[in-house]
């Protein structure tokens, strides 16, 4: 039987979401109202029994630990294995096309060398998938490759994200950007352990760039095979693709292929008092999370713990961070509001589908 260890890459900044990740990391970022991003591929791991896991942060470090912490809620807090915070590099970056900084690795070899799994699985937290980290690893351990990546057909096209091309299933080159149809990498990756050793000592003298871009000449001397994703995804690089990704959950079809039977979305978990809906207030088609006073109005919208909703507020089409107060007579539409926000009495506050106004976080 082979064995697995995984680092989920945290490093990265994307200047598109620059009002919401200023103050935290890109993985940090709440996600409907009850999660963080780096939930996702941290649950992937842990239903796929995959437990030992490197998370290599950025300089903006403090979010995350806050939220990780010893790693109980996805049963990481073992004394095999479990749950290790890595440094990254100490700056952040801001290219979107640079996600798996080679050097973040080789500054943290010492993660892989206290181990003698056979394989590596190393992902981003940008991404809100479901994938089945253990047919994915299966299936490369089957193929006797040197790497495996997991990618889907685009929906859309996207800037962000990067077309691969193929021969079968044998991967022959990538390039930045990629269009509708096209086979898509989702930023997630199996690498047998002695191949990764071998690029870092290979690229030592130029391991400031990305993985993906020194492999750009190894293709042809590399097995490097492609599987496919097929259900949901998104991956966020805006603030619009942070905006639809969340609303796309209050479509019942897309939240079920994401929110598995079985595989719940693991989280910190926080105690709080049941959400309290006042006589008279209306809500359709929202989630709302526990500790919240609703007593005006909440339409398609995503409502996080503790926020309050004042008699007379409106709320449409929009995601509140935890802690905000929308006042009475308010209305926000098409918006997303940053925690510890306050909307004051009778404010109105409207962006559009294609460009969601943003409120950055509060200071104190």
């Amino acid at each position: 039987m082979y064995s697995i260890d995984s680092l989920v890459f945290t490093n990265c900044e994307f200047e598109g979401l620059s009002k919401l990740a200023g103050n935290r990391t890109v993985a940090a970022l709440p996600f409907w109202g009850k999660y963080r991003m780096i939930d996702f591929p941290l649950s992937n791991l842990a239903w796929n029994e995959i437990t030992t896991i490197g998370i290599i942060t950025p300089y903006k470090y403090r979010s995350i630990i806050d939220h990780v912490g010893s790693g109980k809620p996805w049963g990481l807090d073992r004394k095999i294995g479990g749950l290790h915070i890595l440094p990254g590099t100490v700056w952040g970056y801001s290219n979107a096309n640079s996600r798996f900084i080679l050097k973040d690795i080789e500054n943290n070899k010492i993660f892989l060398d206290r181990s003698s799994a056979d394989y590596v699985l190393i992902t981003a937290a940008n991404t809100v998938s479901a994938v089945d980290y253990a047919d994915l690893v299966k299936h490369h351990h089957d193929s006797k490759a040197d790497m495996t990546i997991v990618y889907k057909v685009a929906e859309s096209n996207n800037e962000y994200m990067s077309e691969v091309r193929m021969s079968k299933d044998k991967v022959t080159s990538m390039h930045h950007g990629v269009k509708k149809g096209q086979p898509m990498f989702l930023d997630c990756f199996v690498i047998n352990r002695r191949t990764l050793y071998n690029l870092l000592k290979y690229y030592k003298a130029i391991n400031f760039m990305d993985l993906f871009d020194i492999l750009g000449s190894e293709f042809n001397k590399m097995d490097v095979r492609a599987y496919e994703y097929e259900d949901y995804s998104y991956s966020i690089f805006t603030e619009k693709q942070y905006f639809d990704a969340n609303m796309d959950l209050l479509c019942e079809e897309k939240y079920a292929k994401l929110m598995l039977e079985g595989r719940t979305i693991l989280t910190k978990q926080h105690d709080h008092m049941p959400t309290k809906f006042v006589e008279g207030c209306e809500v359709k088609r929202s989630i709302v999370q526990d500790g919240s006073l609703i007593e005006g109005a909440v339409e398609n919208s995503i409502i996080s713990s503790n926020v309050i909703i004042e008699r007379g507020a409106k709320v449409t089409n929009s995601i509140i961070f935890q802690g905000c107060v929308i006042e009475a007579g308010a209305k926000v539409d098409h918006a997303i509001i940053d925690r510890r926000n306050v909307v004051n009495k009778r404010v109105s506050i409207k962006g559009t589908k294609g460009n969601p106004f943003v409120m950055g976080k509060a200071q104190k």
